[in-house]
């Protein structure tokens, strides 16, 4: 029934197996991650040429118009590069900033209470009445309490 006759010559048969598909997954990723870096540099290297080349005609007839796009240009890149680098940065970093967004997301929104110079409205139901299939009287049993601010447009007489 075991190959080889040995029991542990299976077990290392499937380590193996489950070894060498995780080192293909690993590799599969950093290829596609490699693809993305080198993607980015070559976005990169196209905004600093075009950078360089509005740079150079800085001091031709519509040089206030190229300093806005000069000025754009230089963001963009910065952004770029910044982006390039978090990319190259490992997973548990991206792990970590994941599990900050979800707390951050967690957290509720306290509404302010409204200010007590606000006029109140109180709506209060009659719980005088009786059953209408046993006759028994009604009895509260519960309270909803609610603020709302409703507004009522200036009107002229």
């Amino acid at each position: 029934m075991f190959r080889n006759g040995c029991p542990d010559v299976l077990t290392a048969e499937r380590q193996l197996k489950h070894e060498q598909t995780q080192k293909r997954s690993t590799e599969k990723a950093l290829k596609r991650e490699q693809a993305k870096n080198s993607a980015l540099d070559k976005h990169i290297e196209v905004l600093t040429e075009q950078l360089a080349a509005l740079c150079r005609a800085r001091y031709s007839r519509s040089s206030e118009q190229l300093d806005r796009h000069i000025y754009q240009l230089e963001l963009m890149l910065e952004d770029l590069s910044a982006s390039a680098s978090e990319q190259r940065s490992t997973e548990t970093s991206t792990a970590a900033r994941a599990d900050a967004e979800e707390e951050q997301t967690k957290k509720p929104v306290a509404r302010q209470t409204l200010p007590e110079s606000l006029p109140r409205d109180t709506h209060t139901h009659d719980v005088t009445q009786r059953c209408d299939d046993c006759g028994q009287p009604l009895v509260a049993f519960g309270e909803d309490v609610s603020e709302q601010l409703k507004y009522v447009p200036a009107h002229s007489k």
